[in-house]
This record gives structure tokens, sequence and C-alpha cells, in this order.
């Protein structure tokens, strides 16, 4: 009996080791499914869009970003602003993730930013947040 119950043992701690070393396989096979759907889906929606919805989208940004530079605690404050949740809500609207977005550079000076929020571009640069991916250009 106790050569069963470490037999059984054994045979446990065997099958938990190989599930957690198959884990990560087998949970990138699953996302990888899910992700070739979504492009699909994605390419999909963009395709249905017209021109009118581009230019829909894009007057409402523009009439959101309007509002958020009046009010210079805009960014602190973001319960002010009721449509705030349904603004970052981005489903079907054609973004996807891997799309760039400038915040700041080539196109828009980092010292334009500081300017509307009524500082200096140095304080701009080191308030963002860790999380946010880095590219450097040289």
């Amino acid at each position: 009996m106790k050569k069963n119950k470490s037999t059984i043992i054994l045979i446990l701690v065997f099958f938990v080791g190989l599930s957690v070393m198959l884990y990560p396989t087998i949970s990138d096979y699953v996302n990888q499914l899910h992700q070739t759907r979504a492009v699909a889906n994605y390419a999909a929606d963009v395709d249905k869009l017209s021109d009118a919805d581009y230019t829909a989208y894009f007057e409402a940004a523009d009439a959101f970003n309007a509002q958020i530079a009046a009010d210079p605690d805009a960014l602190y404050f973001p319960q002010r602003f009721p449509t705030y949740e349904s603004t970052l809500d981005v489903t079907g609207t054609g973004a996807r993730v891997g799309d760039e977005v400038e915040i700041f550079g080539h196109d828009i000076p980092v010292t334009e930013i500081s300017d509307k929020l009524g500082t200096i571009p140095y304080e701009v640069l080191t308030g963002i947040s860790n999380r946010v991916k880095r590219v450097y250009y040289l």
C-alpha cells in the first residue's frame, strides 16, 4: 500500500510538472487562434467603413480634443468628461494593437504639449509612465 501511494504521488508530480512545462505552448497556440480571428474581423470591419464613417470619427476626436484642451486639468480629472470612457473604447474603430500613435515627436513637438499644459518640456517627458514603450531614434 505504501508503494502505491508513492507511485501515485510521483505520477501526480510528473503530470503537474508536465502541465507547467506545456502551459506556455498551449496558451500561445490558443492565443494565436484568437488573434487570427481578431485580425480577420478587423479587416472586415475596416472594409465596411465608409468615408463618412472616417469623417465622423475624426470630427468626434477633434471635438473631444478641443474640449480637453479647454480645461487645463482635464488629464487629472477625467470624470469631468462624461464621454471619457466611451472615447477610450476603440471597438469597431479600426484601431488595433501595433498602430502607431504620435503623442509628440516629429509632427507634434513636445514644446507644443508643454505650452498647452502650462509647463516645461522636461516635466512632460518625465511625467510619462514607465508602462509606455520607449522607441529611441539616433
